[in-house]
């Protein structure tokens, strides 16, 4: 065979391979059409940046954790969410003990982070109807104290999705 020919061969794979790399990083972003999805780690909200997936350290758990560019206090990755879940056939869950903060914006003082930000979190549950599986989605936003002592947020809105086994948490006595 003709050396050019593979010479050829090989410049054409290459280049096609540097054209779709894009694209398939793109859909791996995005991640299958949320009504294609059965597992709800799947979902992922639209125009989603630097997602990972990961497994444990329960077993049966995965999680998709992601930054997406909303504002404090938005909620569009909430009612996504409720929506998308919905599909799957599940419903939202409260356990008497975490009404208070359930769908809620709280906040708190992080000191395990260099310059302990200010975090402003939101946490949501949702379980299947056999209630074999259950969907927690985190919302978290940080603010730094800047040079005159004021909270300033940074940009984006970090997304944690986890879906594990169901189980109750326990009541206080």
């Amino acid at each position: 065979m003709d050396v050019q020919f593979h010479k050829r061969t090989l410049a054409v794979v290459f280049i096609l391979s540097i054209l779709t790399a894009p694209t398939l990083s793109a859909q791996e972003r995005r991640g299958p059409t949320p009504s294609a999805a059965r597992d709800p780690t799947e979902i992922i909200y639209p125009g989603a940046m630097s997602s990972g997936k990961a497994r444990g350290p329960i077993p049966g758990m995965a999680s998709v954790s992601y930054t997406v560019r909303e504002r404090y206090p938005s909620t569009g990755v909430l009612h996504f969410y409720d929506q998308e879940l919905a599909k799957l056939g599940y419903s939202p869950y409260t356990e008497p003990q975490l009404r208070e903060s359930d769908r809620k914006w709280t906040e708190f003082i992080d000191s395990t982070i260099p310059g302990e930000p200010l975090v402003r979190q939101l946490g949501a549950h949702w379980t299947d109807p056999a209630r074999k599986k259950r969907v927690l989605l985190v919302l978290r936003h940080y603010a730094f104290k800047d040079s005159a002592g004021k909270y300033r947020e940074t940009e984006g809105q970090e997304v944690i999705l986890q879906a594990y086994d169901f189980f109750e948490i326990p009541k206080s006595p």
